[in-house]
């Protein structure tokens, strides 16, 4: 089946008939330009070890559970672009770390308090392909990160509903540094927190939700994201059924903001069917925006790509 063009790409789905032991499927595509022209590409294996996506419906509702603790592992790799008075500077940053979730209690409407346990975090900086000369506050601050914790609330659909840092252990000195990883950690885990409706889904079926862009430029309350969620359909991997949503957005100015903001995410994310927890996700996020540097106008664009294991995926 040939899917509409989106962003210059053309998509298609075909059906793969199973497969018999000790043989590979193998693929030609067939480019043809127009009825006296086409070309052969150069045949390839297909990498059959993704089971099958099965179109069919599925019921994704969260399940919390007081007392559970969960292992989770992120990786936030930004790239920006940012011209200041005639002058362009280019800026890498790439956050990574291992992460508890542990929740404290589920209250009467199914939200649930959650401890966020910041174990390990790795924090690499390139200005203009080279590494700082010193270690930015960030980087020092990577060092304390277990003297920090994320107290949230996430409610039964799974949006955070709450999303704070708590730094009380921490040294004063290291608090701006760990201020920034915490609040880049926590607005990522809310942009790939997957809203569930609690109800049955059939495949092609979306539904919408805002999220905060996780950047950690300009003002990040600026701008929000206008979420698209596509439940897609269900596999079975290691005998645990497993949903798969795919995630589209619009990024813009939040209403009453005048500052230019644009830009847009796609990505996908993995649902575990029985406790409805988002066990993987990847999301690449595109955006535009006029900010403010030291008092000085500044334009910059970049991106940036979050991926989250969740459970057992992230030992």
């Amino acid at each position: 089946m040939l899917l509409p063009p989106r962003d210059g790409i053309v998509g298609g789905e075909i059906e793969l008939p199973a497969v018999p032991a000790g043989m590979a499927i193998w693929f030609q595509p067939l480019i043809v330009a127009d009825a006296s022209r086409s070309q052969w590409s150069a045949a390839n294996v297909y990498p059959n070890n993704v089971p099958p996506l099965e179109r069919k419906p599925a019921t994704l509702a969260l399940t919390h559970k007081a007392g559970n603790a969960t292992p989770l592992a992120l990786d936030c790799a930004t790239k920006f672009r940012v011209e200041r008075a005639g002058a362009e500077q280019e800026l890498f940053i790439d956050l990574d770390g291992q992460f508890r979730e542990a929740t404290q209690s589920v209250d009467n409407q199914g939200t649930a308090t959650v401890r966020l346990e910041y174990l390990k975090v790795n924090v690499g900086v390139n200005v203009d392909g080279r590494s700082p000369p010193n270690p930015t506050p960030m980087q020092q601050a990577a060092q304390l990160v277990a003297q920090m914790t994320g107290d949230l609330r996430v409610d039964k659909q799974g949006s955070m509903v709450q999303n704070r840092l708590d730094m009380t252990k921490a040294p004063m000195a290291s608090r701006q540094g760990l201020g920034r990883i915490g609040q880049q950690v926590q607005q990522s885990l809310d942009a790939l927190a997957i809203p569930l409706l609690g109800s049955e889904l059939k495949p092609g079926q979306t539904w919408t939700a805002q999220r905060m862009i996780p950047l950690d430029v300009g003002r990040p309350d600026a701008g929000v994201m206008d979420m698209k969620y596509t439940y897609l359909g269900v596999r079975v991997r290691e005998a645990r059924q497993e949903a798969v949503v795919s995630l589209d957005g619009v990024i813009r100015a939040r209403d009453g903001v005048t500052q230019y903001i644009k830009g847009k995410t796609s990505g996908m994310a993995i649902v575990d069917v029985t406790t409805g927890l988002t066990i993987q996700a990847l999301s690449n996020i595109e955006v535009d925006l006029d900010m403010t540097i030291e008092g000085q106008p500044a334009r910059a664009d970049g991106a940036m790509q979050i991926q989250l294991l969740r459970g057992l995926a992230a030992k």
